[in-house]
């Protein structure tokens, strides 16, 4: 109890620092590398997975989680220190408060949680959580709200979602009549005949902002 106590301590920020408004996830790119995927699971950060140049396989992800608040970004990294194995060892020089090692790196700036995993051994998850650390200080300051995402009408059947170009990633969770997979073209809902569904659909845009919109019908 007293190393999580410790650990909670060092990872969260100053509730008084400067609110950043979001991170541009093209900036966020390291060198000698592109981006080959994100995920946007519900309840935790955008996941983002990079390939050296020419490769395809995914050596590093890097997790990012825009809080709306320094309270967001220490209940995030709170969640990440319950479920993460073992303590890591305090890391100096990165962000407000940052813990670990060359396999792994968990570190606050202001209202911004990021991890960093390498997948493999070759990157170095302590030169690149600086690196992004930097990239994050340089990033617009203020509101960190999005555009809002006005859902199709549905009808009963299959039904492609279509979100607004600005969405970067998303993830659909369905319930009732309703039903949600994702294909090669976005997500699909396919609804019954007169019953109750409920949709919730989280997308993020290229500044790594979240948005949550709920339908119930």
């Amino acid at each position: 109890m007293k190393v999580l106590t410790l650990v909670l301590a060092l990872l969260t920020p100053s509730l008084a620092a400067a609110q950043i408004a979001g991170v541009p996830v093209d900036a966020l790119t390291p060198d000698g590398m592109h981006r080959v995927d994100v995920n946007l699971p519900f309840h935790a950060g955008v996941q983002l997975f990079y390939a050296p140049e020419g490769q395809a396989r995914a050596t590093l992800r890097v997790d990012v989680e825009v809080g709306s608040d320094a309270a967001d970004a220490a209940d995030a990294a709170a969640w990440f220190v319950r479920t993460s194995a073992g303590a890591l060892p305090r890391l100096d020089g990165v962000g407000d408060h940052a813990r670990g090692a060359s396999d792994l790196v968990a570190f606050v700036r202001d209202n911004v949680f990021v991890v960093v995993r390498p997948l493999t051994q070759g990157p170095d998850g302590v030169s690149i959580a600086h690196r992004l650390d930097d990239v994050i200080q340089r990033a617009p300051r203020g509101s960190t709200a999005s555009a809002p995402v006005a859902l199709p009408a549905l009808t009963t059947g299959s039904n492609a979602l279509q979100l607004p170009g600005w969405v970067l990633a998303s993830n659909v969770e369905a319930r009732g009549a309703a039903s949600a997979r994702r294909t090669r073209g976005g997500w699909v809902v396919s609804l019954g005949e007169s019953a109750p569904y409920g949709l919730t659909v989280q997308t993020c845009d290229a500044m790594l902002r979240r948005r949550v919109t709920t339908l119930e019908r």
